[in-house]
């Protein structure tokens, strides 16, 4: 929903997105926002006490009002004068998908132990490896670890 105010060349607008942190300063502080909407959008929020109240939102979609604006770099800025948070709608299907349960079908967990001991037969054969020595190849002998030498 979008109203053009020509006299000014800006126009009022209503977005609709998720907050995220775009900007920091020295100190680490967040100082601008973006505001990513669905329709793949990016409205940039500079205004230090939007961009403060728009944190507490981090991750979370809302609904901004607003002037929208053009920065020198072609961005747009939304000039947000209000906002309120959206809430998660029950309807949506944002859980997780349902993971089959294979545990009752018997014939596949005897097919999985068969192979299982079998795997576990062969490692047992395979000689240890000396905890100290490094080879990158069979055939040469195993290198100490590197110490370093005593002082003089």
């Amino acid at each position: 929903m979008q109203r053009k105010n020509t006299a000014k060349g800006k126009r009022q607008v209503t977005v609709r997105g998720v907050v995220a942190p775009t900007e920091w300063d020295m100190r680490d502080e967040v100082v601008a926002v973006t505001l990513y909407s669905h329709d793949e959008n990016e409205y940039l929020v500079t205004d230090r006490a939007m961009v403060q109240r728009l944190m507490k939102y981090m991750d979370e979609e809302v609904e901004a009002h607003g002037v929208l604006t053009e920065d020198d770099y072609g961005n747009e800025v939304l000039e947000a004068t209000d906002f309120t948070p959206v809430e998660a709608d029950s309807d949506d299907d944002d859980e997780a998908p349902e993971i089959e349960d294979l545990s009752e079908d018997e014939d596949l967990e005897d097919e999985e132990d068969e192979d299982w001991d079998e795997e576990d037969e062969d490692e047992d054969d395979e000689p240890e490896a000396d905890e100290g020595a490094w080879a990158d190849d069979e055939d040469e002998k195993p290198r100490r670890a590197w110490r370093k030498p005593p002082p003089r």
